[in-house]
């Protein structure tokens, strides 16, 4: 309702390429399965965890694969403001910000963040709308005109 678009990231958080194809399904299948019981949305993107890709795993996950090109570091920094400052002097427009929710700094700097952002005269767009072009399988996006095939 809000500009909002859901993703999938797997259920476990493994490193995907060190996984069989069967395995790599079930991870993305039993995170759908949860995403779809509690929205009734099924993802239409995969960012994988650690940003670790290859063409099996491409393959095995069907979907388009979402990067980032702004790494906010919030997995490694313990301060609000390095983490919203390290975003404002690496975000350009079209980027995709990579935050982590798990970690409660993160999301305490993302209001910050955001009205910066949008001082500094950035809108928030979904994927979808970021990405206007058709998005295909086998490709990984990270930014507006940022599009590499996985090889």
């Amino acid at each position: 309702r809000e500009g909002h678009e859901l993703g999938s990231h797997s259920y476990t958080h493994p490193d995907l390429t060190h996984l069989s194809p069967d395995k790599i399904k079930e991870e993305v299948l039993k995170t759908d399965k949860a995403v779809f019981r509690a929205t009734g949305v099924l993802p239409r993107y995969f960012r994988p965890p650690y940003g670790a890709i290859n063409r099996s795993v491409a393959k095995s996950i069907g979907l388009p694969i979402i990067q980032w090109n702004v790494d906010s570091e919030d997995w490694k920094v313990k301060d609000k403001d390095l983490i919203v400052n390290k975003v404002m002097n690496t975000v350009k427009n079209g980027s995709i910000i990579l935050i982590h929710d798990i970690h409660d700094l993160s999301v305490e700097s993302i209001p910050k963040m955001v009205n910066q952002l949008r001082k500094s005269g950035y809108e928030f767009l979904t994927v979808s709308e970021l990405l206007s072009h058709s998005q295909k399988p086998m490709n990984q996006y990270f930014g507006i005109n940022d599009s590499r095939e996985i090889k």
